[in-house]
């Protein structure tokens, strides 16, 4: 008897007709950034004469860092996942 049946949208449906939420694991790799890149950055997001799209990326990296979705990110920040995705994509392709 199968007792639940999972869906590619993060949801199952168990075999009492319920439907619940299912954990949802990332398989992007974490961004590991040291004590010092932590400062700069959280210095480069509170900053008010920097440009707005810097302020802005260093922002999206530090909530990525602290454990934030991409959607949850983009939510939060009142842009959207496209941005958010290439701005934490970038860490990786430069090293």
């Amino acid at each position: 008897m199968l007792h639940t049946a999972e869906s590619s949208v993060g949801f199952s449906l168990h075999h009492d007709g319920e439907i619940g939420r299912v954990p949802f694991f990332s398989r992007r790799a974490q961004l590991k950034l040291s004590h010092r890149e932590i400062e700069k950055l959280t210095a480069l997001s509170q900053s008010r004469s920097q440009p707005a799209g810097r302020v802005q990326r260093a922002a999206i990296l530090l909530q990525y860092h602290a454990g934030k979705t991409i959607s949850e990110i983009a939510r939060g920040l009142g842009t959207n996942r496209p941005r958010v995705e290439r701005c934490v994509r970038k860490p990786w392709i430069w090293g």
